[in-house]
């Protein structure tokens, strides 16, 4: 078995929960617990392709809402 080791330090990756952040026109879009890889040594935050299309969805659904801050919890909303 191949052991996980993050592309910049080299260091283990561990399973673990991470909050994203990103911004939408003028909106900034919070998802908390989200399940990622994050770096034993420096603290890098990897998601796997399928977190990846999961957060994206999640982005593309707050569109509708005209707000200027949306926090959502990833696991009421995956």
């Amino acid at each position: 078995m191949t052991e996980k080791v993050c592309f910049y330090c080299k260091g283990g990756l561990e399973s673990s929960y991470n909050t994203h952040f990103t911004e939408l026109d003028n909106c900034m879009v919070i998802i908390k617990n989200v399940p990622c890889h994050r770096c034993s040594q420096c603290g890098e935050v990897v998601y796997t392709m399928t977190m990846v299309e999961a957060i994206e969805k999640i982005v593309e659904s707050v569109k509708a809402i005209k707000t200027e801050v949306v926090i959502m919890d990833y696991q009421n909303v995956a």
